[in-house]
C-alpha cells in the first residue's frame, strides 16, 4: 500500500514539474490569454463558446442547450451530445 502510494506522489510531482518547466518556457504565455470564443484550428473551445453564448444571449433563444457555433445558434442546429448535468457543473466550475 505505501509502495503505491509513494508511486502516486512520484508521478503527481513529476507531472506539476513538467507543467511548470512547459509554463516557464513560455506555454503558458501563449496559452493563457488565447481568445478560445473564436473558431480557429486547433484553438477554439465549444464549450468556452456555449458559455459565452449562454452569457450573451437571453434565455429564450439559447435555453442551455449546447450551440458549437454562431451560426448554429442562429441556424437553430443544437448540438446534441453534452448532457446538462455536466454543462452545468463545467459552468460553474469555469
Amino acid at each position: 500500500m505505501a509502495r503505491e502510494a509513494a508511486r502516486g506522489a512520484a508521478v503527481t510531482w513529476s507531472s506539476l514539474f513538467w507543467l511548470a518547466i512547459a509554463f516557464n518556457v513560455g506555454v503558458g504565455q501563449y496559452m493563457v490569454p488565447t481568445d478560445r470564443t473564436v473558431p480557429k484550428a486547433c484553438q477554439s473551445d465549444p464549450i468556452a463558446i456555449v458559455f459565452t453564448i449562454w452569457e450573451t444571449y437571453p434565455r429564450s433563444e439559447h435555453l442551455f442547450l449546447v450551440w458549437r457555433t454562431y451560426e448554429d445558434l442562429a441556424d437553430h442546429h443544437p448540438y446534441a451530445n453534452h448532457v446538462h448535468p455536466y454543462l452545468f457543473a463545467m459552468y460553474a466550475w469555469t
